[in-house]
């Protein structure tokens, strides 16, 4: 919990995510809002260093807000927003929580209610970030709002989403018109990001694959993959950005492969484990698709020579959650390699079926602005080619992801 350091007539608050039980850093980093006066604080006489013992780095802040973000982003140890606020807060025998936010957004009555916030809560709150998150189905699936993932978001907000990604496999945020710079940097902060070898990228960004299907270049994602199944190290996540629509159609569904796993019976799941099959890239992306194009053809060819079959388990354990699901897609999957062709054949038809099924999934209606983020380790995925001959323009950040066990 947090705790107070009187000094003369200022008080610093230490707001650290753990027990305070002392600073071990040779240079504790203090923040202090312009007005405080420096001799009432110890910055000008050194008496606060002293009795520290310990180096004390002094920071200016214009206003408390910008304090805050310092202690969010964990660029400072302790902050003083001056005495006047917890004199407010002490004659109500207030607790520290609400000191900050009066701090911040003045001392209105209002702000009673929140008593007892938690301090991680407190500064979402704070910063207008405040994470709130709608289920929409019982396999997976969630609208996050509160977040504007076109900022540099902090860390602590980073961390949030992915473990929500993790319980839900698959969010959807609302109003978000992101520059193919912001996506790029919003994906980064999740791992490395992929570059796709046969796709169309954008020239000047090639971390950001251009999905644009019209007439001149038909859909081919209508279909349950999981993306990038042909590397060794398959995505751990995408984020797809809405950047045109057509009036109608359009849609992604998502399937759970947890929850296609899990709905398996007992015999079939003990016979799955140890399986192994095999992903091919020419599977999902076949040459005649990109041969009235020399440049397309060219750039196919060396994506297919850099890029041989691959094996990976039939079932896959998920590196974060512990959750198994199934790991074989219509998209990139040729055979299980332990099965004689007709056996191989008859179990991939089964599962690609099973993986499909309504009570595994969630649909999207896309809106302009609309932003997918989807676990690409435990979840399948399905574009409805239904709007041609209208044009629909998607912009896409892959997430390398680790090998898959």
């Amino acid at each position: 919990m947090p705790k107070l350091r009187a000094l003369g007539g200022a008080v610093l608050c230490w707001i650290l995510c753990f027990p305070c039980v002392g600073f071990s850093a040779e240079v504790i980093h203090v923040g202090y809002v312009t007005g405080v006066e420096p001799a009432k604080a110890g910055i000008g006489d050194g008496s606060f260093e002293r009795s520290a013992g310990q180096k004390i780095e002094w920071r200016r802040f214009d206003n408390g807000a910008e304090v805050v973000r310092a202690l969010a982003a964990g660029d400072l140890d302790i902050a003083n927003l001056g005495s006047s606020v917890v004199a407010v807060a002490a004659g109500r025998q207030l607790p520290i929580e609400t000191f900050l936010i009066a701090s911040q957004l003045g001392t209105s009555e209002a702000l009673l209610s929140l008593v007892g916030t938690h301090v991680l809560t407190l500064i979402e709150r704070i910063l207008g970030m405040a994470i709130e998150v709608t289920r929409l189905s019982r396999a997976l699936g969630a609208i996050v709002h509160g977040v504007d993932i076109s900022q540099d978001l902090p860390q602590y907000v980073i961390d949030r989403l992915g473990e929500v990604l993790v319980e839900h496999q698959v969010l959807f945020f609302r109003d978000q018109p992101i520059t193919p710079e912001a996506q790029c940097r919003f994906a980064a902060k999740f791992g490395s990001l992929h570059i796709h070898p046969i796709y169309p990228v954008l020239p000047e960004l090639p971390e950001i694959m251009l999905i644009d299907t019209h007439e001149g270049f038909l859909p081919d994602n209508d279909n349950w993959h999981t993306d990038v199944t042909f590397s060794e190290t398959p995505p751990l996540a995408g984020i797809l950005a809405a950047k045109r629509l057509p009036p109608l159609g359009g849609d992604t569904l998502w399937s759970s492969s947890a929850a296609a796993y899990d709905a398996l019976s007992e015999p079939v799941r003990r016979f799955l484990q140890g399986l192994t099959a095999q992903h091919s890239v020419a599977k999902s992306f076949p040459p005649e698709r990109w041969q009235n194009d020399p440049e397309f053809q060219a750039r196919y060819e060396r994506a297919v020579a850099k890029h041989p079959p691959v094996n990976h388990p039939v079932v896959r354990t998920h590196p974060v959650s512990g959750r198994k699901g199934l790991f074989v897609n219509e998209g990139f999957t040729t055979h299980i390699n332990e099965l004689k062709p007709r056996e191989s054949q008859t179990l991939l038809s089964f599962l690609f079926a099973h993986v499909a099924q309504p009570e595994f999934t969630v649909r999207w209606r896309w809106s302009v602005d609309d932003i997918a983020f989807w676990d690409n380790r435990i979840t399948q995925h399905y574009a409805i080619a239904d709007y041609l001959p209208e044009r629909r323009t998607m912009h896409r950040a892959t997430v390398i992801g680790d090998k898959p066990v």
